[in-house]
């Protein structure tokens, strides 16, 4: 996946969206993703920074869509541990709006190692205790530690 290049108008817009991002200036940062997004395709650090900002302004059919996106493309650069992380998260908001065809979909999709991790990260105590504040790389990590520990 191409990213905007540091030279090109759209750079801007995407630097002042990841500032925004950086300042919880969620709506602000919302906007600037989307501009930057609809000039080139966000790398998956700011798909992701997108997709939060789009659950922090309430944007909840843009978030989905936007979860979507990121566990595809974290699949195709060969992370599913943060896949699943988005499968996750899409799965649950699509549980809690009472869609279960599409939620049943999704799930269905998932890896035999997707199943898994969403089954463990149902079941499993460390998912009571993470603190989800944490950057989704560190979180991410604590899942691998977590899978050695217990695997």
């Amino acid at each position: 996946m191409e990213g905007i290049e540091a030279s090109s108008p759209e750079a801007g817009v995407l630097e002042r969206a990841r500032h925004h991002h950086a300042a919880r200036a969620w709506a602000l940062a919302f906007d600037g993703f989307q501009n930057a997004d609809r000039a080139r395709e966000l790398q998956t650090e700011d798909l992701e920074r997108f997709v939060q900002a789009a659950y922090l302004v309430g944007r909840d059919d843009d978030y989905l869509a936007l979860l979507e996106r990121a566990h595809r493309a974290h699949l195709r650069q060969g992370r599913p541990l943060q896949g699943v992380r988005c499968a996750f998260w899409l799965g649950l908001r699509l549980l809690f709006r009472w869609q279960q065809r599409v939620m049943q979909s999704v799930f269905s999709s998932a890896s035999p190692q997707e199943r898994q991790g969403l089954r463990r990260s149902w079941l499993g105590e460390a998912e009571l205790k993470t603190d989800w504040t944490k950057p989704p790389a560190e979180l991410d990590a604590m899942g691998v530690q977590w899978e050695r520990e217990c695997g």
